[in-house]
């Protein structure tokens, strides 16, 4: 096993993990992934947690630090992947990408009841929420493999 090769895409795909969590968050501006009114997994999390009703700046607080670290170390799991199996960037990051929200947003969110199911939400929203996801692992695997070129 080479550990070199193994850190470098560890530290790779954290930046290109933060690259693609900026990628996600301006594809969510520009495309809402719930209504304004509704609390993100994160908020609803964080209340969950701490037991209060967060104000606005605190549920913005809690969703930036979550997204942020989520993205980050998703993106360095996913790059460590990458050095041990090179076929995980099958189609440029795609298949990633829906694993990703297969993980997440299909699963495990709806049945920690932090979401809706995708099925029983505004399709719009649904949709957007699923097109953010290859957003962000295309932006990954393009980081991660102009990036690893040089390091």
């Amino acid at each position: 096993m080479n550990t070199t090769g193994i850190l470098k895409g560890l530290f790779v795909g954290l930046v290109a993990g933060a690259v693609g969590t900026l990628a996600k968050t301006v594809w969510e501006d520009q495309f809402p992934v719930r209504s304004p009114q509704t609390d993100s997994p994160p908020a609803r999390l964080a209340q969950r947690v701490t037991e209060t009703t967060l104000s606005d700046s605190e549920k913005q607080q809690a969703e930036t630090v979550f997204h942020w670290s989520f993205g980050t170390i998703t993106g360095g799991v996913y790059g460590t992947l990458v050095e041990l199996a090179p076929e995980a960037r099958a189609g440029h990051g795609m298949l990633f990408g829906l694993g990703l929200y297969g993980l997440t947003h299909a699963t495990t969110l709806p049945a920690a009841d932090l979401e809706p199911n995708p099925l029983e939400t505004d399709p719009t929203f649904a949709f957007n929420e699923f097109v953010g996801h290859f957003v962000y692992a295309g932006m990954v695997e393009m980081t991660r493999r102009a990036l690893r070129q040089v390091v």
